[in-house]
């Protein structure tokens, strides 16, 4: 398991995530959960919810600060290595992608169905302007 430690203030909700357990301090009580999955990247959105990057499965889980999950976005499939995910103001989120050996490495705008709507990078390269 990989270890992953985040610390982000918001207000007064103070969040640490570390490996796959996810605890969260607010007002002096420590709240913990398991997440059953590999997380490769991880965000709060303006509600407060938490976002977990599930990088094998090519999904964002979205939790409650009490740790229930809220929903499963699945992205598209050709979003490889999903590595972090981060929620727009309109629902959509932003979704970087893509391993040392993944072919196509990218920053894409994902609608709420998990779909790209636009996308910057591609091809990964050995050298500047030269494909692999």
């Amino acid at each position: 398991m990989h270890i992953i430690t985040v610390f982000i203030f918001l207000a007064l909700l103070t969040s640490v995530y570390i490996d796959d357990r996810v605890a969260l301090l607010q007002g002096g009580a420590v709240t913990k959960w398991q997440i059953d999955e590999e997380v490769r990247g991880l965000s709060v959105t303006k509600t407060h919810s938490v976002l977990a990057t599930c990088v094998h499965i090519h999904e964002i889980r979205e939790f409650s600060t009490s740790g229930t999950l809220l929903r499963r976005i699945q992205l598209a499939q050709d979003v490889l290595s999903p590595w972090h995910a981060i929620q727009l103001s309109g629902g959509q989120f932003i979704v970087c992608h893509g391993g040392r050996d993944d072919p196509v490495h990218r920053v894409c705008l994902i609608g709420s169905d998990g779909n790209v709507l636009k996308s910057y990078g591609g091809v990964r390269t050995t050298r500047f302007g030269q494909s692999t």
